[in-house]
């Protein structure tokens, strides 16, 4: 099955419908500084997202930094530019089953004496999540992973990549796998409801911005050569590190989150992740 498409956004409005409803979305923010380095992890945030009559969707940030900030983006122009400033705002959304259910946004804004600098926010939609949750049997999803992190030698990048988990709804466990650029993230997570969280000390991380030197020999002559890390807790602080999520649809037929990844202060990742149903087993 290939990765599900990125698509234009589309999350459905909240009952009452402008600035002051109650958040429709949910997950992290961050910044990004000029000349900073890493990417700074600002905490949780939720924002209110509403489709306007000529395509367009507006979000309004209702809690978390830079709270009571609005934005307009248009998905026609590709990943979604911001009305504010078209080279630096943009929403990139992930679409399963039709429905939009997650949001990664980048917007420029001004800091101290015309500096400017990034918030990065990662959002699920807090809409149409699972009601009938299977309560045995497992399953297996896969789809799309979005979202900002560490290369080789940059401390922040935009990267995409693939989300894939394993599900035990009897024992209410899973076991999640999140590929975005060059970093590998595992981890164990905790059902409970139609939502999940990974489990505290099991966040498993290869950043792309740690290399470990190995031995090669080629022509009977040996060398040192850089290769990545496997992944490990130790690449994370785990009390700063947080992956969440839920089911949407009929029976858990899809699954979304966010993720954000303190790289002990170094390589720091933010970002959202969606997939379809794979294999229901007994």
């Amino acid at each position: 099955m290939p990765p599900p498409t990125v698509m234009s956004p589309g999350f459905a409005p909240a009952p009452g419908g402008s600035s002051g409803a109650e958040a429709n979305a949910t997950g992290y923010a961050a910044i990004s500084e000029p000349y900073v380095d890493p990417l700074s992890i600002e905490g949780d945030s939720t924002a209110y997202f509403e489709p306007l009559p000529d395509g367009s969707v507006s979000v309004e940030i209702v809690s978390g930094p830079k709270v009571g900030r609005e934005m307009t983006f248009i998905p026609s122009s590709g990943d979604g530019d911001g009305t504010e400033n078209a080279a630096s705002d943009y929403m990139r959304v992930i679409n399963e089953n039709g429905e939009a259910l997650v949001a990664v946004i980048e917007s420029e804004y001004e800091t101290f004496l015309g500096r400017k600098a990034n918030v990065l926010y990662a959002y699920r939609s807090k809409e149409g999540m699972t009601a009938n949750m299977p309560l045995t049997g497992k399953a297996s999803y896969y789809g799309t992973a979005i979202g900002y992190g560490p290369d080789r030698y940059r401390p922040i990048l935009k990267q995409s990549g693939d989300f894939s988990a394993d599900v035990d709804f009897g024992s209410a466990t899973m076991n999640g796998n999140i590929t975005a650029g060059r970093n590998k993230l595992v981890f164990n997570g905790a059902i409970a409801g139609n939502t999940f969280n990974s489990i505290p000390g099991q966040i498993a991380y290869s950043p792309a911005g740690e290399a470990r030197e190995v031995m090669d020999t080629l022509g009977g002559s040996s060398y040192p050569i850089e290769k990545p890390v496997s992944p490990d807790p130790s690449y994370a602080n785990q009390e700063n590190s947080k992956i969440e999520g839920a089911f949407y649809g009929d029976a858990a037929s899809s699954i979304a989150g966010t993720y954000v990844i303190d790289g002990n202060g170094r390589n720091n990742m933010i970002g959202a992740f969606a997939g379809d149903l794979l294999s229901p087993q007994p």
